[in-house]
């Protein structure tokens, strides 16, 4: 849904109540607690971008989750290599593959869930710039908020924002209860990245313009926040103070054989029930048998192609894992 803002069109994304998966690991288990105390007060991270921030088509269009991400890229490649220009074409792009919206009717005009948005950039790229795996942050500490944002090169912010920030720059917790304009999410869902903060205010791009928040305002209409690993700010496999991205990497990869071995496991047992085979051959058995999931899905091979093919279909994305590392996937499926 979308709703009118200096009598403009303004996305929001689709607010799901369950933002979790398995594969969406926590922040908190990998920073070195004592890292938390040698952050510094406050830290920018715009000081090095040169070119104009931009909309990326969010004045008109639902995509601010797509959006969030170009800027973000945009403000790593500025502080590492040269500063990329992400395109409004490339978000918009990326934003029809999730929705299926349509430039030429404006038809399928829908916000995205954070979740999805993420994986699809982890997965597919958003202007050829990918992600490696993304951390949920306990927004409610603001030693990890900073330790987010000052070690992985800014943040992925979720707002439930209220109707008081409409012609604001600087965005506060007014005084009183959370109704009316206050209420939490009465304006909408928002995506912003985060690029800088201090002792005062968290800095975002919005809209195509710096907006300062509070920490009252960030703690009272905050949904979620994301810390992402990427190849654009951790160049040279370099690794941030205090952040243990090998243990980070290596438990993704364990989590996610275990979903793959799992749900081939399934695979084999309905192909069995549906063909009235006695005994079924594991996950084990197959995998040692035929080395890509299984030749034969059942003892005695009644249904051999089927389960082998699914067999085979977990093995290629169990290649795949293994190929990038085991950071191919946070909560999307194997490519």
């Amino acid at each position: 849904m979308s709703q009118k803002l200096f009598d403009h069109e303004v996305g929001h994304p689709k607010i799901e109540p369950n933002q979790n998966d398995p594969r969406t690991l926590k922040f908190s288990d990998y920073i070195d607690s004592s890292t938390l105390n040698t952050l510094p007060l406050q830290h920018d991270w715009t000081i090095k971008v040169r070119k104009p921030w931009r909309r990326m088509g969010n004045w008109t269009l639902s995509d601010c989750t797509c959006a969030a991400a170009g800027h973000m890229i945009e403000c790593w490649t500025a502080n590492t290599t040269h500063e990329d220009v992400i395109t409004t074409k490339e978000v918009v792009t990326a934003f029809s593959a999730l929705t299926g919206y349509d430039p030429a009717t404006g038809k399928n005009d829908v916000g995205v869930n954070y979740l999805d948005a993420l994986k699809y950039w982890r997965a597919t790229g958003i202007g050829d710039h990918k992600i490696k795996l993304f951390t949920l942050v306990d927004h409610s500490s603001h030693d990890l908020v900073r330790a987010a944002v000052y070690l992985f090169g800014g943040a992925y912010l979720g707002l439930d924002l209220p109707n008081t920030i409409i012609h604001k720059d600087i965005w506060e917790r007014e005084p009183g209860d959370l109704t009316g304009d206050r209420a939490v999410g009465s304006f909408g869902g928002h995506a912003v990245n985060i690029v800088a903060y201090d002792e005062n205010y968290i800095t975002c791009v919005s809209w195509g313009k710096i907006k300062k928040l509070t920490w009252e305002f960030f703690d009272t209409y905050c949904y979620c926040l994301y810390a992402i690993v990427t190849d654009e700010f951790f160049k040279d496999g370099q690794s941030a103070l205090g952040l243990n991205l090998p243990l980070m990497e290596e438990n993704l990869l364990q989590i996610t054989k275990k979903m793959h071995k799992h749900a081939l496991q399934e695979q084999i047992e309905e192909e069995a029930a549906k063909n009235g085979d006695a005994e079924t051959v594991s996950v084990s058995e197959a995998s040692s048998s035929g080395g890509t999931g299984g030749a034969s899905g059942t003892r005695g091979g009644s249904s051999g192609a089927s389960a082998g093919s699914s067999g085979g279909s977990a093995g290629a994305s169990g290649h795949a894992a293994g190929k990038s590392g085991g950071v191919a996937g946070n909560g999307g499926s194997m490519s």
